[in-house]
């Protein structure tokens, strides 16, 4: 299992914690991942791979709908376009990329939108059956938590759903 765009690597230590070899790609010094790259580089020779989750950054997206950005330039596409680059490189049995409601708006111009909405999540995966989540016990993590990367990281009960379902398809 791969996780890029890492940031905490929550994706990565819950695949670890069910038994899944599992490594997680991040630029970011700062992040938790085990390897420090430019997804865009892929410094990776092709190995066959299960399952790949892509967060690519969401904060240009968001700032869409905020008033006091209405005058930025439009947000580069140019780390989701990396993403569908890294699961046509891989071909993983199951793929999920992860963004926002901006970054749905965004990306819909060039690409297909979300094909799953858990609000405040939007998935372009062909992982089967996650929209079958129960939607009023999904919270995106409190806006009193300073840190933006850990504010923004995928909700838990969410993350185990979406595993279940994956090993559910392998296994």
């Amino acid at each position: 299992m791969f996780e890029f765009f890492s940031g905490t690597s929550v994706v990565t230590s819950e695949f670890l914690r069910r038994g899944w070899s599992a490594f997680s790609f991040d630029i970011s010094r700062s992040s938790n991942s085990m390897v420090i790259c430019d997804a865009r580089l892929l410094p990776i020779k092709k190995v066959r791979v299960d399952f790949i989750w892509l967060s690519p950054p969401c904060n240009e997206f968001t700032r869409f709908f905020l008033p006091w950005f209405k005058d930025s330039p439009a947000p580069s596409l140019e780390l989701f376009k990396t993403s569908l680059e890294i699961v046509d490189y891989f071909h993983p049995k199951f793929w999920l990329i992860e963004n926002t409601k901006g970054g749905n708006f965004y990306i819909s111009k060039f690409h297909k939108p979300a094909n799953v909405i858990v609000n405040p999540w939007y998935f372009w995966t062909n992982v089967p059956n996650i929209s079958k989540f129960s939607q009023h016990i999904v919270s995106k993590n409190s806006r009193q938590i300073r840190n933006p990367i850990t504010r923004g990281s995928i909700n838990k009960r969410l993350l185990n759903h979406i595993a279940d379902r994956v090993e559910t398809f392998l296994f």
